[in-house]
Protein backbone atom coordinates (compact mmCIF):
# COMPACT_ATOMS: atom_id res chain seq x y z
CA UNK A 1 0.00 0.00 0.00
CA UNK A 2 2.98 2.40 0.64
CA UNK A 3 4.39 1.24 -2.58
CA UNK A 4 1.32 2.13 -4.34
CA UNK A 5 1.01 5.78 -2.37
CA UNK A 6 4.90 6.71 -3.03
CA UNK A 7 4.35 5.73 -6.61
CA UNK A 8 1.22 7.69 -7.08
CA UNK A 9 2.92 10.70 -5.40
CA UNK A 10 5.32 9.95 -7.96
CA UNK A 11 2.84 10.24 -10.52
CA UNK A 12 1.27 13.62 -9.57
CA UNK A 13 4.68 14.75 -9.41
CA UNK A 14 5.63 14.30 -12.58
CA UNK A 15 2.39 15.20 -14.33
CA UNK A 16 2.91 18.64 -12.15
CA UNK A 17 6.25 18.92 -13.79
CA UNK A 18 5.49 18.22 -17.20
CA UNK A 19 2.28 20.36 -17.03
CA UNK A 20 4.27 23.37 -15.67
CA UNK A 21 7.14 22.86 -18.66
CA UNK A 22 3.67 22.61 -21.27
CA UNK A 23 2.64 26.29 -19.49
CA UNK A 24 6.28 27.27 -19.20
CA UNK A 25 6.73 25.97 -23.43
CA UNK A 26 3.41 28.16 -24.74
CA UNK A 27 4.46 31.52 -22.75
CA UNK A 28 7.27 31.49 -25.65
CA UNK A 29 4.85 31.84 -27.86
CA UNK A 30 4.35 35.57 -29.54
CA UNK A 31 0.50 35.63 -30.26
CA UNK A 32 1.05 38.32 -32.88
CA UNK A 33 3.73 35.58 -34.65
CA UNK A 34 1.33 32.69 -34.04
CA UNK A 35 -1.55 34.46 -35.95
CA UNK A 36 0.96 36.15 -39.00
CA UNK A 37 1.63 31.89 -39.32
CA UNK A 38 -1.76 30.79 -39.51
CA UNK A 39 -3.41 33.78 -41.19
CA UNK A 40 -0.79 34.70 -43.97
CA UNK A 41 -0.26 31.46 -45.76
CA UNK A 42 -2.17 28.72 -46.71
CA UNK A 43 -1.68 25.04 -47.89
CA UNK A 44 -3.33 25.84 -51.07
CA UNK A 45 -1.17 28.82 -52.30
CA UNK A 46 2.08 26.57 -51.26
CA UNK A 47 1.01 23.85 -53.52
CA UNK A 48 -0.11 25.77 -56.40
CA UNK A 49 3.77 27.45 -56.16
CA UNK A 50 4.73 24.08 -56.65
CA UNK A 51 2.52 22.45 -58.93
CA UNK A 52 3.16 25.59 -61.28
CA UNK A 53 6.87 25.22 -60.93
CA UNK A 54 6.62 21.95 -61.40
CA UNK A 55 4.66 21.89 -64.66
CA UNK A 56 2.07 20.06 -63.04
CA UNK A 57 -0.19 23.04 -63.81
CA UNK A 58 -0.66 26.07 -66.03
CA UNK A 59 0.93 28.87 -64.53
CA UNK A 60 0.08 32.39 -65.45
CA UNK A 61 3.11 34.22 -66.67
CA UNK A 62 2.52 38.13 -67.59
CA UNK A 63 -0.88 37.18 -67.81
CA UNK A 64 -0.19 34.17 -70.48
CA UNK A 65 -0.86 30.44 -69.54
CA UNK A 66 2.01 28.45 -69.31
CA UNK A 67 3.48 24.95 -68.65
CA UNK A 68 6.81 25.49 -66.96
CA UNK A 69 8.86 21.96 -68.32
CA UNK A 70 11.93 22.41 -67.22
CA UNK A 71 14.19 25.30 -64.92
CA UNK A 72 17.02 23.89 -65.70
CA UNK A 73 19.58 27.02 -65.63
CA UNK A 74 20.10 27.15 -69.27
CA UNK A 75 16.83 26.13 -70.81
CA UNK A 76 15.10 28.19 -72.22
CA UNK A 77 12.06 27.35 -69.63
CA UNK A 78 14.16 28.71 -67.17
CA UNK A 79 13.91 32.50 -67.97
CA UNK A 80 9.77 32.25 -67.94
CA UNK A 81 10.32 30.37 -64.41
CA UNK A 82 12.07 33.31 -63.84
CA UNK A 83 9.74 35.85 -64.79
CA UNK A 84 6.90 33.89 -62.86
CA UNK A 85 8.84 34.33 -59.44
CA UNK A 86 9.58 37.60 -60.01
CA UNK A 87 5.41 38.47 -60.13
CA UNK A 88 4.75 36.17 -57.53
CA UNK A 89 7.14 38.74 -55.41
CA UNK A 90 5.33 41.85 -57.42
CA UNK A 91 1.95 40.26 -56.04
CA UNK A 92 3.33 40.76 -52.69
CA UNK A 93 4.13 44.24 -53.07
CA UNK A 94 8.19 43.67 -52.91
CA UNK A 95 11.00 45.04 -54.79
CA UNK A 96 12.95 42.72 -57.01
CA UNK A 97 16.28 43.21 -57.95
CA UNK A 98 17.98 40.41 -60.68
CA UNK A 99 21.63 39.11 -60.97
CA UNK A 100 23.27 38.00 -63.63
CA UNK A 101 25.64 35.13 -62.92
CA UNK A 102 27.14 33.84 -66.56
CA UNK A 103 24.87 35.36 -69.70
CA UNK A 104 23.88 31.66 -70.74
CA UNK A 105 22.12 31.40 -67.36
CA UNK A 106 18.57 32.00 -65.83
CA UNK A 107 18.99 35.11 -63.08
CA UNK A 108 19.44 35.27 -59.56
CA UNK A 109 16.31 37.13 -57.93
CA UNK A 110 16.70 39.19 -54.51
CA UNK A 111 13.61 41.06 -52.88
CA UNK A 112 14.19 42.78 -49.90
CA UNK A 113 12.34 43.98 -46.80
CA UNK A 114 14.74 47.19 -45.50
CA UNK A 115 15.47 47.24 -41.96
CA UNK A 116 14.26 50.23 -39.97
CA UNK A 117 17.13 50.47 -37.49
CA UNK A 118 19.82 48.18 -38.77
CA UNK A 119 18.93 48.13 -42.28
CA UNK A 120 23.03 47.56 -42.81
CA UNK A 121 22.59 44.07 -41.14
CA UNK A 122 20.78 41.08 -43.39
CA UNK A 123 18.66 38.29 -42.83
CA UNK A 124 18.36 35.97 -45.82
CA UNK A 125 16.00 33.43 -46.87
CA UNK A 126 17.03 31.25 -49.72
CA UNK A 127 16.92 28.84 -51.55
CA UNK A 128 17.41 27.20 -55.40
CA UNK A 129 15.12 27.68 -58.16
CA UNK A 130 17.05 25.51 -60.93
CA UNK A 131 16.32 21.67 -61.23
CA UNK A 132 17.77 18.78 -63.14
CA UNK A 133 17.01 15.58 -64.06
CA UNK A 134 18.01 12.72 -66.85
CA UNK A 135 16.81 14.79 -69.38
CA UNK A 136 17.04 18.64 -68.46
CA UNK A 137 16.86 20.39 -71.19
CA UNK A 138 13.49 19.03 -71.82
CA UNK A 139 11.33 17.86 -68.91
CA UNK A 140 13.19 18.49 -65.08
CA UNK A 141 9.78 19.18 -62.71
CA UNK A 142 11.78 19.28 -60.07
CA UNK A 143 8.84 19.35 -57.19
CA UNK A 144 10.54 18.62 -54.42
CA UNK A 145 14.48 19.51 -55.58
CA UNK A 146 13.29 22.38 -55.33
CA UNK A 147 10.33 23.80 -56.14
CA UNK A 148 9.14 22.72 -52.57
CA UNK A 149 12.46 25.12 -51.07
CA UNK A 150 11.39 28.14 -53.53
CA UNK A 151 7.95 27.84 -52.23
CA UNK A 152 9.18 27.90 -48.74
CA UNK A 153 10.44 31.70 -49.60
CA UNK A 154 7.47 32.83 -51.31
CA UNK A 155 5.41 31.54 -48.29
CA UNK A 156 8.19 33.53 -46.05
CA UNK A 157 8.10 36.56 -47.50
CA UNK A 158 4.16 36.31 -48.06
CA UNK A 159 4.03 36.42 -44.06
CA UNK A 160 6.95 38.76 -43.08
CA UNK A 161 5.71 41.44 -45.62
CA UNK A 162 3.53 42.14 -43.05
CA UNK A 163 5.88 43.04 -40.07
CA UNK A 164 9.22 45.63 -39.43
CA UNK A 165 12.50 44.36 -38.60
CA UNK A 166 15.06 46.23 -37.32
CA UNK A 167 17.18 43.83 -39.96
CA UNK A 168 16.68 43.94 -43.49
CA UNK A 169 15.29 40.60 -44.58
CA UNK A 170 16.41 39.05 -48.23
CA UNK A 171 14.05 36.86 -50.14
CA UNK A 172 16.69 35.28 -52.69
CA UNK A 173 15.78 32.42 -55.08
CA UNK A 174 19.28 31.51 -56.73
CA UNK A 175 20.06 30.23 -60.19
CA UNK A 176 22.41 27.37 -61.20
CA UNK A 177 22.78 25.93 -58.26
CA UNK A 178 22.63 22.48 -59.97
CA UNK A 179 25.85 23.36 -61.65
CA UNK A 180 27.82 23.96 -58.19
CA UNK A 181 26.24 26.80 -56.83
CA UNK A 182 27.51 29.36 -59.31
CA UNK A 183 23.81 31.05 -57.97
CA UNK A 184 24.51 31.96 -54.28
CA UNK A 185 28.09 31.67 -55.53
CA UNK A 186 27.92 35.10 -57.19
CA UNK A 187 25.47 36.85 -54.49
CA UNK A 188 27.52 36.30 -51.67
CA UNK A 189 30.70 37.25 -53.33
CA UNK A 190 28.79 40.36 -53.79
CA UNK A 191 27.48 40.94 -50.19
CA UNK A 192 31.08 40.25 -49.13
CA UNK A 193 32.42 42.79 -52.11
CA UNK A 194 29.40 45.54 -50.39
CA UNK A 195 30.64 45.19 -46.99
CA UNK A 196 27.13 43.91 -46.56
CA UNK A 197 26.76 42.10 -42.62
CA UNK A 198 24.67 39.11 -43.68
CA UNK A 199 23.86 38.19 -40.03
CA UNK A 200 22.09 35.23 -41.02
CA UNK A 201 21.54 32.40 -43.88
CA UNK A 202 18.29 29.67 -43.91
CA UNK A 203 18.63 27.84 -46.69
CA UNK A 204 15.47 25.30 -47.76
CA UNK A 205 16.40 22.47 -50.22
CA UNK A 206 14.05 20.15 -50.14
CA UNK A 207 11.69 20.17 -47.84
CA UNK A 208 8.22 18.15 -49.07
CA UNK A 209 9.25 14.14 -48.67
CA UNK A 210 8.44 13.72 -44.67
CA UNK A 211 8.90 10.31 -44.79
CA UNK A 212 10.71 8.07 -47.04
CA UNK A 213 10.43 4.52 -49.61
CA UNK A 214 13.38 3.26 -48.26
CA UNK A 215 12.97 3.43 -44.34
CA UNK A 216 9.48 4.27 -43.33
CA UNK A 217 10.11 4.53 -39.78
CA UNK A 218 12.54 7.25 -39.69
CA UNK A 219 10.89 10.30 -37.55
CA UNK A 220 8.54 13.15 -38.69
CA UNK A 221 11.03 15.66 -38.22
CA UNK A 222 12.99 17.95 -40.08
CA UNK A 223 16.83 17.81 -40.40
CA UNK A 224 19.13 21.27 -40.34
CA UNK A 225 22.58 20.95 -41.29
CA UNK A 226 25.07 23.36 -39.72
CA UNK A 227 28.68 23.85 -39.30
CA UNK A 228 30.17 24.62 -35.73
CA UNK A 229 30.31 28.30 -36.60
CA UNK A 230 26.32 28.38 -37.28
CA UNK A 231 25.68 26.28 -34.10
CA UNK A 232 23.96 28.82 -32.40
CA UNK A 233 21.95 30.11 -35.58
CA UNK A 234 20.87 26.32 -35.51
CA UNK A 235 19.86 26.15 -32.02
CA UNK A 236 17.86 28.88 -32.36
CA UNK A 237 16.23 27.45 -35.98
CA UNK A 238 15.53 24.47 -34.29
CA UNK A 239 13.74 26.33 -30.93
CA UNK A 240 11.60 28.46 -33.37
CA UNK A 241 10.32 25.56 -35.41
CA UNK A 242 9.37 23.54 -32.49
CA UNK A 243 7.46 26.10 -30.84
CA UNK A 244 5.28 26.67 -33.72
CA UNK A 245 4.84 24.21 -35.32
CA UNK A 246 4.17 20.61 -35.05
CA UNK A 247 7.41 19.18 -36.15
CA UNK A 248 10.62 18.24 -34.54
CA UNK A 249 13.78 19.53 -35.41
CA UNK A 250 17.23 17.75 -35.37
CA UNK A 251 20.53 19.38 -35.80
CA UNK A 252 23.63 17.81 -37.12
CA UNK A 253 27.01 19.39 -37.14
CA UNK A 254 28.51 18.25 -40.50
CA UNK A 255 30.50 21.37 -42.26
CA UNK A 256 28.66 19.58 -46.01
CA UNK A 257 28.49 21.61 -48.82
CA UNK A 258 27.09 21.67 -52.12
CA UNK A 259 23.85 23.89 -51.06
CA UNK A 260 23.77 27.10 -51.45
CA UNK A 261 24.30 27.33 -47.61
CA UNK A 262 27.94 26.83 -48.19
CA UNK A 263 28.81 30.05 -50.27
CA UNK A 264 27.82 32.11 -47.37
CA UNK A 265 30.03 30.30 -44.96
CA UNK A 266 32.85 31.01 -47.65
CA UNK A 267 32.38 35.08 -46.82
CA UNK A 268 32.37 34.09 -43.04
CA UNK A 269 28.49 34.04 -42.40
CA UNK A 270 26.14 32.02 -40.02
CA UNK A 271 24.19 29.62 -42.22
CA UNK A 272 22.48 26.36 -42.63
CA UNK A 273 20.19 24.10 -44.49
CA UNK A 274 17.18 22.74 -43.97
CA UNK A 275 15.70 19.91 -45.79
CA UNK A 276 13.26 16.93 -45.07
CA UNK A 277 16.01 14.24 -44.73
CA UNK A 278 19.99 14.36 -44.46
CA UNK A 279 22.15 14.25 -47.27
CA UNK A 280 23.43 10.52 -46.77
CA UNK A 281 19.89 9.58 -46.50
CA UNK A 282 19.21 11.28 -49.84
CA UNK A 283 21.77 9.98 -51.21
CA UNK A 284 21.03 6.31 -50.32
CA UNK A 285 17.71 6.69 -51.85
CA UNK A 286 15.03 8.58 -49.30
CA UNK A 287 13.99 10.26 -51.62
CA UNK A 288 14.03 7.86 -55.11
CA UNK A 289 12.86 10.95 -57.64
CA UNK A 290 15.96 12.79 -57.01
CA UNK A 291 16.65 14.78 -59.72
CA UNK A 292 14.67 12.78 -62.15
CA UNK A 293 12.00 13.60 -64.30
CA UNK A 294 9.13 11.94 -61.70
CA UNK A 295 10.24 14.21 -58.95
CA UNK A 296 6.05 15.73 -59.35
CA UNK A 297 3.98 16.94 -56.63
CA UNK A 298 1.71 13.61 -56.98
CA UNK A 299 4.27 11.25 -55.97
CA UNK A 300 2.97 9.24 -52.81
CA UNK A 301 5.29 10.31 -50.73
CA UNK A 302 5.00 14.11 -51.14
CA UNK A 303 3.66 15.85 -48.04
CA UNK A 304 2.47 19.45 -48.57
CA UNK A 305 1.77 19.64 -45.08
CA UNK A 306 5.07 19.21 -43.37
CA UNK A 307 6.48 20.90 -46.34
CA UNK A 308 4.32 24.28 -45.52
CA UNK A 309 5.40 23.52 -41.72
CA UNK A 310 8.71 23.95 -42.52
CA UNK A 311 8.15 27.34 -44.30
CA UNK A 312 6.31 28.51 -41.31
CA UNK A 313 9.05 27.57 -38.71
CA UNK A 314 11.87 29.33 -41.35
CA UNK A 315 9.82 32.63 -41.51
CA UNK A 316 9.40 32.65 -37.43
CA UNK A 317 12.97 31.82 -36.78
CA UNK A 318 13.88 34.62 -39.06
CA UNK A 319 11.58 36.98 -36.99
CA UNK A 320 13.69 36.14 -34.15
CA UNK A 321 16.63 36.63 -36.16
CA UNK A 322 15.74 40.17 -37.70
CA UNK A 323 14.42 41.42 -34.62
CA UNK A 324 10.72 41.47 -35.73
CA UNK A 325 8.37 45.03 -34.95
CA UNK A 326 4.35 45.47 -34.99
CA UNK A 327 3.15 44.48 -37.97
CA UNK A 328 2.15 46.78 -41.01
CA UNK A 329 -1.66 46.88 -42.08
CA UNK A 330 -2.34 45.85 -45.17
CA UNK A 331 -5.06 48.06 -46.90
CA UNK A 332 -7.26 45.76 -49.70
CA UNK A 333 -6.19 45.26 -52.79
CA UNK A 334 -3.84 48.13 -53.15
CA UNK A 335 -1.41 45.85 -55.37
CA UNK A 336 -2.42 47.23 -58.76
CA UNK A 337 -0.28 44.76 -60.80
CA UNK A 338 -1.49 41.93 -59.28
CA UNK A 339 -3.52 38.97 -60.41
CA UNK A 340 -5.67 37.48 -58.10
CA UNK A 341 -8.05 34.26 -58.39
CA UNK A 342 -6.94 34.24 -62.06
CA UNK A 343 -8.74 37.61 -62.55
CA UNK A 344 -6.24 40.46 -63.72
CA UNK A 345 -6.81 43.62 -61.36
CA UNK A 346 -4.80 45.93 -62.79
CA UNK A 347 -5.67 49.42 -62.81
CA UNK A 348 -3.33 50.80 -64.85
CA UNK A 349 -2.64 53.54 -61.81
CA UNK A 350 0.29 53.76 -59.35
CA UNK A 351 1.56 50.57 -58.04
CA UNK A 352 1.55 50.46 -54.45
CA UNK A 353 2.79 47.44 -51.83
CA UNK A 354 0.26 45.63 -50.03
CA UNK A 355 1.73 47.13 -46.97
CA UNK A 356 1.16 50.39 -46.11
CA UNK A 357 4.42 51.43 -43.57
CA UNK A 358 2.96 55.21 -42.41
CA UNK A 359 -0.22 53.32 -40.77
CA UNK A 360 -0.49 51.80 -37.71
CA UNK A 361 -3.31 49.04 -36.91
CA UNK A 362 -3.54 46.22 -34.35
CA UNK A 363 -3.01 42.47 -35.28
CA UNK A 364 -6.34 41.75 -36.30
CA UNK A 365 -6.54 45.00 -38.58
CA UNK A 366 -2.82 43.73 -40.03
CA UNK A 367 -3.91 40.67 -40.85
CA UNK A 368 -7.67 40.83 -41.52
CA UNK A 369 -6.67 41.05 -45.46
CA UNK A 370 -4.18 37.60 -44.63
CA UNK A 371 -7.49 35.94 -45.06
CA UNK A 372 -7.63 36.21 -48.46
CA UNK A 373 -6.07 32.64 -48.80
CA UNK A 374 -9.05 33.84 -50.69
CA UNK A 375 -5.93 35.66 -52.35
CA UNK A 376 -4.14 32.97 -54.39
CA UNK A 377 -1.66 35.14 -56.62
CA UNK A 378 -1.15 33.88 -59.96
CA UNK A 379 1.38 36.13 -61.29
CA UNK A 380 1.43 40.16 -61.70
CA UNK A 381 1.37 42.07 -65.14
CA UNK A 382 2.79 45.56 -65.70
CA UNK A 383 6.44 46.79 -64.58
CA UNK A 384 5.78 46.17 -61.17
CA UNK A 385 7.68 47.97 -58.43
CA UNK A 386 11.62 48.93 -59.98
CA UNK A 387 13.71 46.07 -60.98
CA UNK A 388 17.72 46.32 -60.76
CA UNK A 389 19.62 43.90 -62.87
CA UNK A 390 23.26 44.04 -62.36
CA UNK A 391 26.08 41.61 -63.61
CA UNK A 392 27.65 39.52 -60.64
CA UNK A 393 30.42 41.03 -58.79
CA UNK A 394 33.00 38.28 -57.82
CA UNK A 395 35.80 39.27 -56.39
CA UNK A 396 39.23 37.71 -58.19
CA UNK A 397 39.91 35.19 -55.27
CA UNK A 398 36.48 33.75 -55.81
CA UNK A 399 36.12 34.51 -59.34
CA UNK A 400 36.00 31.48 -61.99
CA UNK A 401 35.64 30.81 -65.31
CA UNK A 402 32.42 29.35 -66.59
CA UNK A 403 32.88 25.62 -67.62
CA UNK A 404 30.73 23.75 -70.28
CA UNK A 405 28.95 21.83 -67.54
CA UNK A 406 27.50 18.43 -68.29
CA UNK A 407 23.94 17.94 -68.90
CA UNK A 408 23.51 16.02 -66.05
CA UNK A 409 26.73 15.62 -63.15
CA UNK A 410 26.78 12.81 -61.41
CA UNK A 411 30.05 13.12 -59.95
CA UNK A 412 29.32 16.79 -58.44
CA UNK A 413 26.90 16.09 -56.09
CA UNK A 414 25.32 18.81 -54.47
CA UNK A 415 23.99 18.37 -50.40
CA UNK A 416 20.46 17.40 -51.78
CA UNK A 417 20.30 18.55 -54.97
Amino acid sequence: MKTSRKATLFLLIALICASSQVVSHAAKVEPEIASALDVCSSLDQFTRWISDLSGETEALIHGKPHYILTRYALADDARTSEQYLREQFYAMGLEVETQMVFPEFSRNLIARLPGITRPEDVVIICAHYDSTSEDPLTRAPGADDNASGTAGVLTAASILRNFRFECSVEFCLFTAEEFGLYGSEAYAAECLAAGKNVVAVLNMDMIIHSTNDVQSLLPLDVDIVTNSASETLAASIKSSIERYTPLDAEVTVDAVRGSDHASFWDIGSPAVAVAENLPSEIWSGSTSVYHTTDDLITQPNVDLPFGLSVARGIAAATMIQAHWERPRSLPFGVASSAVVDGINRSDGGEHRAFMSVGEESGTDGAFAECRAENLVLQGAVGPGPAVSTRPSVIPPLLRRSFPAPPLFRKEKRSLWS
